[in-house]
């Protein structure tokens, strides 16, 4: 931890539901299918986006491990 404090500017908490918000967004609008961990980075973005208008933001997504039948609940 001490070495990521040098790094990490500040921590974003989410919610399960945020999380699924954000996998249904990614489902539906940009047919992505991404784990949760990866839904996360959006999440957090969606959760505060007034933050950064009029910016340029970029949200990396990355990670498929997911279970088919955990996504179909969710989206």
């Amino acid at each position: 931890l001490p070495m990521a404090s040098e790094v990490i500017d500040e921590i974003v908490h989410c919610d399960e539901e945020q999380i699924a918000a954000a996998l249904k967004l990614l489902a539906w609008e940009e047919n992505m299918l991404v784990e949760g961990a990866a839904a996360l980075a959006l999440a957090a973005y969606l959760g505060d986006s007034q933050k950064y208008a009029g910016q340029t933001s970029v949200v990396l997504l990355c990670g498929g491990n997911y279970e088919v039948e955990q996504l179909r609940g969710i989206i």
